[in-house]
């Protein structure tokens, strides 16, 4: 049997691990920390919970694919469902803004806090989907060191739709001009 070994427990390295030992690999996995997940992890302070990572929880899909590939099942393992408001914004200035799961309770807050035209926000929403749609397939499915990436039909769909997908500015630059008066809020937000 050959073996693999993996730096590092985070959510990649368990990935990888996962994936290889159900190939038939033996898997040993070696982490700096005294706890696997590398940033999903948690301290316990005084009572009180905090994430040490990511507090948003995108793409269970995945997870369940791990766990379906190891012949096991995710509602055996954790439970989660989908939260009315996915995050809270803080600006500096003292705005707050609730990011709701549903996109028109999401258009109407951004409008109401931050004076934008909810066809304004609606159609940068839209923006952000195409761009997903174009690239998800290339940066989250596929490897980027192998040639086959590039020789799919929706890898060339993705080519001829880069005058669309804004990838000569910055995310923040294409933020401010889509939504102008966001801008005039001093500083990024800081999510919770």
């Amino acid at each position: 049997m050959e073996k693999v070994i993996i730096i590092g427990s985070g959510i990649a390295g368990l990935a990888s691990a996962v994936r290889m030992a159900v190939k038939g690999y033996q898997v040993q996995v070696f982490e700096a920390n005294a706890y696997p997940g590398g940033k999903l992890s948690e301290m316990l302070v005084d009572g009180f919970r905090f994430d040490a990572g990511p507090s948003l929880f995108t793409m269970p899909e995945l997870v369940n694919e791990l766990f379906t590939l190891a012949g096991r099942n995710p509602k055996d393992y954790f439970q989660y469902q989908q939260l009315e408001s996915i995050c809270n914004y803080f600006y500096p200035d003292g705005t707050t803004l609730t990011a709701h799961a549903q996109s028109d309770q999401f258009i109407h807050e951004v409008s109401k806090k931050l004076q934008v035209q909810p066809d304004i926000v609606q159609a940068h929403l839209n923006k952000s989907a195409f761009i997903y749609r174009h690239t998800a397939h290339l940066f989250l499915e596929k490897s980027l060191h192998r040639i086959q990436s590039y020789l799919t039909l929706k890898t060339l769909r993705s080519i001829f739709a880069l005058p669309f997908l804004g990838i000569n500015q910055s995310m923040n630059k294409a933020n401010e001009k889509a939504l102008q008066n966001v801008a005039s809020i001093a500083n990024v937000p800081r999510a919770l």
